[in-house]
């Protein structure tokens, strides 16, 4: 037997997006440069009080699933334990695309059931999977578009048979001189071949649940655009490659500081959009409470105070708005052990 019921997966993928809350991404991507202790701040995340009010699920890095607390907890149960759906991701990042100089593919595709099966017993509910897309002067090409999608859709097919709904990122990589409207098509590329994939492999839309980046010109482009623009390009592409059987959409503005993140997410919120809207933020939430943070013990309730304020923040926009969220000063210091 599955180690989750088939059938609760949609039901896990409509609470993932729904109530609107957000999706809070701890998966490596979450630290940056000025902090390392993957382990205090994800202790720092999991144990924010009340952080159910505007979060649905967090994401995981698998390795740090072995770590518990001192009273014996695993992450994924001090997260179910406070109202939020474990999440872990489950790809190895990139590796170099053979053929095609300058892009690459999603790696970890080795023995993706009996990892995913392990997850499963381990209290995960969902998992995820990103990919970029190159935009250059000849990139996309054909070939990446399809190698990534095809790996995207092994991961849905796999995470599906053993009772898991997987969240699947699908951006545009950050780095390049390509305009929004360059990086808007690319994204659409990607977004409709990934989904014609995910049709191949017989994968229920019902419980899949979408992460598109949005349309932001590449870092080195002199391209100067407004968050209204970056959100009409994005939702014009959503709207039209979607389809509405799928559970939700979950954005990320990788590369965005949290104004422009939130900017573009408010004005994404489409009352005749056909699935729910909501955001999965990684860096964009976790930098600020880091900086306040810094690691310490004693500080870690100024950095749930400004973890609070962040998603405060983003759930402020979704429909409907959410009511304010007060973090109380702590009187656990429970820590996580290696």
């Amino acid at each position: 037997m599955d180690p989750i019921e088939q059938d609760s997966a949609p039901a896990t993928a409509k609470a993932l997006v729904g109530h609107p809350r957000g999706i809070v991404a701890l998966d490596g991507g979450a630290f940056g440069p000025a902090y390392r202790d993957d382990a205090a701040l994800q202790q720092l995340v999991a144990t924010t009080p009340d952080l159910d009010e505007y979060v649905n699920g967090v994401v995981l890095p698998a390795a740090s699933l072995h770590r518990r607390a001192d009273d014996g907890r695993s992450l994924a149960r001090i997260l179910s334990d406070h109202g939020l759906l474990p999440g872990a991701r489950v790809d190895t990042g990139e590796l170099p695309l053979a053929g095609s100089p300058g892009e690459s593919v999603i790696g970890g595709t080795d023995g993706l059931t009996e990892r995913m099966t392990g997850l499963a017993r381990a209290g995960i509910r969902f998992v995820t999977c990103r990919s970029r897309t190159v935009v250059g002067a000849d990139a996309p090409s054909v070939w990446a578009v399809r190698s990534n999608a095809n790996v995207l859709a092994r991961y849905a097919r796999t995470a599906q048979d053993v009772g898991l709904v997987p969240l699947l990122h699908c951006g545009v990589a950050p780095d390049g001189t390509h305009s929004a409207e360059r990086g808007a098509q690319a994204l659409a590329t990607a977004l409709t071949r990934v989904l014609a994939e995910l049709d191949d492999a017989g994968v229920d839309l019902r419980a899949v649940v979408l992460s598109p980046g949005v349309a932001l010109p590449g870092r080195l482009s002199r391209q100067s655009i407004a968050p209204a623009d970056v959100a009409r390009l994005t939702v014009e592409i959503l709207r039209l490659v979607v389809p509405v059987d799928v559970a939700g959409l979950a954005v990320h503005a990788a590369g965005s500081d949290l104004d422009v993140a939130v900017a573009v997410l408010a004005l994404a919120q489409d009352p005749t959009l056909p699935w729910p809207l909501t955001f999965c933020f990684g860096r964009t939430l976790t930098a600020p409470a880091i900086r306040v943070w810094r690691g310490h013990l004693w500080l870690t309730y100024l950095g749930q105070v400004e973890l609070a304020r962040g998603v405060e923040r983003a759930c402020a926009v979704l429909r409907p708005p959410r009511p304010r969220l007060r973090v109380a000063r702590p009187h656990d210091t429970t820590r996580l052990t290696r």
